[in-house]
């Protein structure tokens, strides 16, 4: 009986700090992204700036979209994605969208090769960003993508 209540108090315990340290590697995630972006100056920047996982979108305007992201799949699944417009807008979401934006390069290529790639209703949203010619229009695709508009 004691050893069983030891044994279910030890995975508390785990859980517990676990669940920690899953919120602090979020937090610290969120920081980097917004330090990173805050220090863009160009669109050069930006497209740099994404990370290995983001994605760099420029609309038909010239206006553009960083979108940093970063997860972690152990021992708990935690999300950032901290995007930056080229108005200075700021988005944040933690909606895992894990390997989704490496796809979009692809996905661009196809569209603009006149080949028909398969439908997918979030990288069709990516897209949609990058035919729009007005930053402000971008808002409620970004929405529609998991993001949340946010004054840093």
């Amino acid at each position: 009986m004691i050893a069983a209540a030891i044994v279910i108090f030890s995975l508390f315990l785990v859980n517990y700090f676990s669940s920690k340290a899953t919120i602090r590697e979020a937090a610290y995630a969120e920081t980097l992204s917004f330090a990173t972006l805050a220090k863009v100056t160009s669109p050069t920047d930006a497209r740099a700036s994404v990370g290995d996982l983001g994605v760099f979108l420029e609309l038909k305007s010239g206006n553009w979209i960083a979108i940093r992201y970063n997860d972690s799949h152990r021992p708990r699944w935690w999300s950032s994605a901290v995007a930056l417009d080229s108005q200075g807008g700021w988005y944040i979401s933690n909606v895992h969208f894990s390997g989704r934006f490496l796809a979009y390069p692809r996905y661009r290529y196809d569209k603009i090769n006149g080949k028909i790639p398969i439908f997918d209703k979030f990288l069709e949203e990516l897209w949609a960003i990058e035919q729009s010619s007005d930053i402000s229009s971008v808002k409620e695709s970004m929405i529609n993508l998991g993001f949340q508009s946010v004054h840093p």
